[in-house]
């Protein structure tokens, strides 16, 4: 027998070859994205048949990753459900040793009695999904199909280890939760931590357009934003993120960084307070967080927590308050992750912060 390796777009692989008259192709086809782990992976064997011949069975085992549970869930001539597809006792769906087997029989046991005429052009596609509850990128193993003819057995190795193709397993989607940076200074040292979550790591960061503030840098594997700001101004551009899975996820997000002069901190003149909510710290946070407000006079106030609807989902403070600046210790404990807004109004006025929540 003689087996040709064609190796083409990294989610299918194709092994034809023929024995005593049987002349037939395999092909084994992947997920096209990294799959989620609630999702799981649905992997395709397909047998297309270049000759008339009758099939009475097929067999199926492959060296699974540790973890992995596969189960065998439908198998098709052409479009049509096989309907008499029966399953051998002790090799349907069973692990041994890291050796998953399945064998779908194609007659009514004992002996070769009967099966299904395979035409020349006729498709037979076979489905198995596989989970895991590990992420990452794993390396196919080699896969047996061994074909049962009237007149004798064809068997096929294909997917050699020493080229496998990868089915990537990520726990989330690949995102990017920082959404307010905080305000720098002139000559004043910042630092600021971007945040993601989902995908597979280590993470590569990068500014893919616009530009950071003179004197900033964004590392790319931390995906810190630090240094010490040259001048001022209002500074847009957009981080690029992406995973070690394969193929390769990414996602992007514009943000915003505003640097003011040290004189807006330190003129001649003190400030004078005002109705003003700053940022709150940290941000990102979990589960606590301190807002920080201030007042030009005792009012009344109402501080509160709302989603991105504008509906309010804690209240933090509802009340008459003294001028002067204030401080509140929020606790997000009964909270999903998630972007929320600080909402602080009185007297007619509000001011909103966005805060980022993670879990």
């Amino acid at each position: 027998m003689k087996n040709k390796i064609f190796f083409l777009p990294w989610a299918l692989l194709v092994l034809t070859g023929s024995l005593s008259g049987q002349s037939w192709q395999v092909s084994y086809a992947l997920p096209a994205q990294p799959v989620l782990l609630s999702a799981g992976a649905d992997v395709e064997i397909t047998v297309t048949s270049q000759s008339a011949e009758i099939l009475h069975g097929l067999f199926v085992s492959d060296f699974l990753p540790a973890g992995w549970t596969p189960t065998m869930s439908s198998a098709k001539i052409n479009s049509a459900v096989i309907s008499n597809l029966l399953t051998e006792s002790g090799s349907v769906g069973q692990v041994y040793s890291g050796l998953f087997c399945w064998r779908m029989v194609l007659e009514t046991p004992p002996g070769f009695q009967e099966g299904h005429l395979l035409n020349n052009g006729d498709v037979l596609k076979l489905n198995y999904h596989i989970s895991t509850q590990t992420p990452g990128v794993f390396a196919l193993p080699a896969l047996h199909v061994t074909g049962y003819f009237s007149t004798s057995k064809a068997a096929y190795w294909y997917k050699p280890a020493a080229n496998p193709d990868t089915l990537t397993f990520i726990s989330k989607a690949l995102a990017i939760l920082s959404a307010a940076l905080p305000t720098a200074t002139v000559g004043q040292t910042y630092q600021q931590q971007l945040s993601a979550e989902g995908g597979t790591t280590p993470w590569l960061w990068k500014i893919s357009s616009g530009v950071l503030p003179g004197g900033l840098t964004l590392n790319p594997a931390s995906g810190i934003i630090s240094g010490n700001p040259q001048s001022a101004g209002h500074f847009t551009f957009t981080v690029q993120l992406s995973d070690a899975s394969v193929p390769q996820l990414q996602t992007t997000a514009n943000l915003v960084i505003d640097v003011q002069n040290a004189s807006a901190l330190t003129g001649p003149e003190p400030i004078q307070p005002g109705f003003v909510l700053e940022q709150n710290y940290p941000n990102p946070f979990n589960p606590q967080t301190t807002i920080v407000y201030e007042l030009e006079k005792p009012m009344i106030i109402q501080l509160e927590i709302v989603d991105l609807l504008g509906q309010p989902v804690a209240l933090v403070f509802s009340g008459k308050q003294q001028a002067g600046a204030h401080r509140h210790l929020f606790r997000a404990d009964n909270l999903a992750a998630g972007i929320y807004l600080i909402r602080l109004s009185g007297e007619s006025r509000s001011e909103v912060r966005k805060m980022i929540l993670l879990k």
